[in-house]
């Protein structure tokens, strides 16, 4: 058994020889553990024409591995001699040729496996649920290659991955995005669609936009003029209604009147619709929301606006 300093440690060399010519290259990991700080220290050379040298420590619960090794620095100008405490290590050497052989053997059996993983991950890309989807592009996107630049292997597995990515492509060519998803959902709620090229901000929500000519043609404002004009008024539930009515009716506005009913239909619908007990969204059933909505309300009414804001 050889023991020789190098980087600091002191190396270990159990049934070995080796050439006073090898350098070895230090490698160092630090984790961070509850009970302090602790360094990984690998020792590693290329140089010898058919072996790979590795020095590590070796921990296999023997006496001799517990303990603590120093060296003793000596100042020749002082002559004092300092201790210093230092990490042994294991020098262990394995053929290249083997070592070659085992990884182009597991290069093998992951190009194998990954050619399955591949028609795994492309029918996922199909079928699969977005959370699949998702996970797919960050494995494929954070892939690491661990071969060596022209390695044959590397390169196979360069052109699966690249496959993998235009396949994926392909099936999601024709799904929407995300943005094109939101305007599909904005679209389908019950609500006015802005007019974003109007002039006037009269344009933006027009009338036949938010109302529609169908309920504007239903909607009969002749008793409200006939009130305002005989100067009896009109009781409302709404004072935002109250407070306009009498001074369109006066000014023979007549379409915003029937806005403004309108917007008294949307109050007493919401009314309905809110105050069912337990379950704040249930329907009233068809033969009785008619009269709930009112005697100055027509069947044909009634229902065009129950039509417009729920879906049968």
């Amino acid at each position: 058994m050889c023991r020789i300093l190098t980087e600091g440690c002191l190396a270990i060399t159990p049934g070995l020889n080796i050439p006073s010519n090898i350098s070895l290259k230090p490698y160092k990991r630090s984790k961070i553990l509850p009970s302090g700080h602790a360094t990984d220290l690998l020792l590693q050379s290329s140089e010898h024409a058919r072996l790979d040298y590795t020095a590590r420590e070796e921990k296999d619960g023997s006496s001799e591995s517990q303990l603590k090794d120093y060296i003793g620095v000596y100042d020749p100008s002082t002559g004092s001699m300092q201790l210093m405490a230092v990490k042994r290590v294991t020098v262990r050497s394995t053929l290249r040729s083997e070592t070659e052989e085992l990884y182009n053997r597991q290069a093998r059996l992951e190009v194998a496996q990954s050619s399955f993983t591949a028609k795994r991950h492309a029918l996922a890309a199909e079928f699969g649920s977005k959370r699949s989807r998702k996970a797919i592009d960050d494995m494929t996107l954070n892939a690491i290659s661990r071969g060596k630049p022209g390695d044959v292997s590397t390169e196979k597995d360069e052109e699966m991955a690249e496959n993998i990515l235009q396949g994926m492509s392909a099936a999601t060519e024709a799904m929407p995005t995300r943005k094109e998803l939101d305007a599909s959902i904005d679209q389908s709620k019950p609500r006015p669609r802005a007019n974003i090229a109007a002039e006037y901000p009269g344009d933006v929500y027009p009338i036949d936009v938010v109302v529609g000519k169908e309920v504007m043609e239903l909607i009969e404002v002749k008793d409200w003029v006939d009130a305002s004009d005989a100067g009896t008024g009109v009781n409302v539930a709404s004072k935002f209604v109250a407070k306009r009515i009498l001074k369109l009716a006066k000014n023979k506005q007549y379409q915003k009147l029937k806005v403004l009913r309108f917007i008294l239909l949307c109050v007493r619908f919401n009314d309905l619709i809110t105050s069912r007990g337990k379950d704040p969204k249930k329907m009233p059933p068809k033969d009785k929301y008619e009269t709930l909505m009112g005697k100055d309300v027509s069947g044909p009414l009634a229902n065009t606006i129950r039509r417009k804001f729920v879906s049968e």
